[in-house]
């Protein structure tokens, strides 16, 4: 027997006005997580580079960041948090690298793959691997640009080397 319930013979009567609807956080702190997936996708206009999107899954059970109300949830494994690294070195006005990519590239590559040697690609050599990521929880997300809010978020600060 079944306990899957249908509500769709209910649906018409089922008041959502206490349903949860806001996405659980990982609270900050460090977490084994699986490289689930990866991609290049093109940057948004104006910029024309590329960014690497990897997303990462949750190895072990743990609970969310609590909510307004105080309360935390169960995240199972595979909850997913993504992180987006820009391909695209960027420079001062004295020419100087304001932002270099590879950096972080060799930091992520050494702490999925154990060393820094080899080349970075294919993306595929890290799916299904398992690294240690340091998570950062911020209640305010807000936009440089507009001044906007966007709510709560997840950022992945770093990648945990193997000692």
């Amino acid at each position: 027997m079944s306990n899957d319930a249908d509500i769709l013979s209910q649906i018409d009567s089922i008041d959502l006005s206490t349903v949860e609807t806001a996405r659980p956080f990982l609270p900050t702190g460090i977490y084994q997580m699986r490289v689930a997936k990866m991609e290049l996708v093109d940057q948004k206009a104006p910029k024309t580079g590329k960014n690497l999107n990897i997303q990462l899954a949750l190895v072990e059970p743990t609970n969310s960041q609590p909510n307004e109300k105080g309360e935390t949830s169960r995240l199972n494994p595979g909850f997913p948090i993504f992180d987006l690294v820009s391909l695209t070195a960027t420079f001062n006005e004295d020419g100087s690298k304001k932002y270099d990519p590879l950096p972080r590239l060799a930091r992520f590559r050494e702490a999925v793959m154990g060393d820094k040697a080899g080349k970075f690609m294919p993306l595929e050599q890290y799916i299904g691997r398992v690294v240690t990521v340091k998570v950062q929880f911020s209640a305010s997300n807000v936009d440089k640009r507009s001044g906007e809010d966007y709510g709560p978020k997840n950022t992945v600060r770093d990648y945990v080397l193997a000692r």
